[in-house]
């Protein structure tokens, strides 16, 4: 994924793909080996906008999307090793965007 030189241009690359039957994550998927590389491009792209708006924890972000906590925990790993999303410092089990990306 590319990076985003600000959160409009994150905005809009979610806004513009489309819930669609190639990208769509069914609520009992658990099996991160099970995803296209689309969908989890997708369901990433969507963890940092809903991460953008405020802090959340894998749990609200799971039930945000009506995803595994399991499969989210498994993209937040992912996007904090990728530098895109951190560990708050004041609440270890809140996420927020890593703005030094």
């Amino acid at each position: 994924m590319a990076a985003y030189k600000s959160l409009s241009q994150l905005t809009w690359s979610i806004l513009s793909s489309r819930k669609t039957k190639s990208n769509y994550i069914p609520p009992s998927s658990t099996n991160i080996e099970e995803l296209t590389d689309g969908q989890r491009e997708s369901a990433k792209k969507a963890i940092e906008w809903l991460i953008s708006k405020a802090p959340h924890t894998v749990t609200e972000i799971a039930e945000h999307f009506e995803m595994s906590t399991v499969l989210v925990a498994v993209l937040v790993s992912e996007l904090i090793k990728a530098g895109r999303i951190r560990v708050q410092a004041a609440n270890p089990e809140l996420l927020e965007l890593n703005e030094n990306n």
